[in-house]
């Protein structure tokens, strides 16, 4: 699914930072985990290449029925991946806001409804958080 077979006898210092974020991310399906934990899974990734992890995410945890907490900084990924968006404040992190991607799935990222949702979330960020 992840397209690394070419690289099984490899050792991790031969791998790209792509190669080894994919290794990372294989490992954390290889057993369908109830729950899954990920920190910026795609932050290090190409574009191509985390467009494809993310529908191939997409697709096994919808398959799985995974639930998944995933920290981002990428809008359209949380959008693309998640049922709902919760927004942290600065230090100490508290819950500010929190939006429901009532969107169907597969996800199409140039819909209206994608676009519009991206657009309410950076206008919340812009006017309520100050934070450009």
């Amino acid at each position: 699914m992840l397209d690394i077979e070419q690289f099984a006898k490899s050792y991790p210092k031969q791998l790209s930072g792509g190669m080894a974020q994919k290794v990372a991310l294989a490992r954390a399906l290889i057993n369908i985990p109830d729950l899954l934990l990920l920190d910026e899974p795609f932050g290090s990734l190409d574009e191509l290449t985390k467009r494809s992890l993310q529908e191939k995410l997409q697709q096994v945890l919808q398959a799985e029925k995974t639930t998944t907490l995933m920290v981002t900084h990428d809008i359209e990924e949380a959008i693309y991946l998640a049922d709902r968006i919760i927004i942290l404040s600065k230090r100490p992190g508290r819950i500010i806001h929190t939006f429901n991607v009532n969107l169907s799935k597969p996800r199409n990222r140039i819909s209206s409804e994608f676009i519009n949702l991206q657009v309410n979330i950076l206008k919340y960020m812009s006017d309520k958080l100050k934070l450009f």
